[in-house]
């Protein structure tokens, strides 16, 4: 340890290693949550280059945000979206793809119980069906899942319907829109969708 003297001369002996073990908790605080801060600057900047278009600007930001706050899924979310955006208006080949099933694959498993972020999520693995047709069951054990998750949702039931339907299996379609009009009988939107899907039908 070091040591200085008192007013009375004494040595006064000054435990640094100690003092520096006690700083380490605090340093670490405060650099989580100097990055939790960063993290949402760098969110909200790519949210911003999104509204104008600028894509590959908005995918550095959205990337940003998930590096330095790993665990929130909503920035893996954006980001996958982003990329998924961009490999359609490009026509890009795999390596886009691949990075946008990663994210959004990471953003199910961070939240995996939570219905309200695999509900967000149903569009990014829409534009990676366009991408790659094997994202379709992912999509559709996606909606499958959402409905597991709220069953009392008729919104969720709805939604199910529309991948149905997308994918032209529309006799499940029909059933998913027969059980959110179950659930909730003013419905437009759902009652709006099976009867186009059973005038399909005859």
């Amino acid at each position: 340890p070091s040591a200085i003297k008192d007013e009375g001369g004494e040595i006064i002996s000054i435990p640094v290693k100690k003092i520096l073990f006690s700083l380490i908790p605090f340093c670490l605080v405060l650099w989580m949550f100097a990055n939790i801060f960063l993290a949402d600057v760098s969110f909200n900047q790519g949210q911003a280059s999104r509204r104008l278009g600028k894509l590959a600007a908005a995918e550095a930001s959205f990337k940003e945000a998930a590096f330095l706050n790993f665990w929130e899924p909503s920035y893996h979310k954006e980001h996958s979206l982003v990329l998924a955006e961009m490999g359609v208006l490009e026509d890009s080949g795999v390596d886009l793809v691949q990075e946008a099933a990663g994210e959004a694959e990471l953003a199910y498993q961070l939240n995996h119980q939570n219905s309200l972020t695999l509900k967000s999520l149903v569009r990014n693995y829409y534009l990676l069906a366009r991408l790659n047709p094997k994202y379709e069951t992912v999509l559709k054990t996606l909606a499958q899942k959402i409905m597991s998750l709220s069953p009392t949702d008729p919104q969720s039931y709805f939604e199910a319907a529309q991948v149905y339907s997308y994918f032209k299996d529309n006799q499940t379609a029909r059933e998913f829109s027969r059980k959110a009009l179950d659930l909730k009988t003013d419905y437009p939107e759902a009652r709006e969708l099976l009867q186009k899907l059973e005038k399909e039908k005859n």
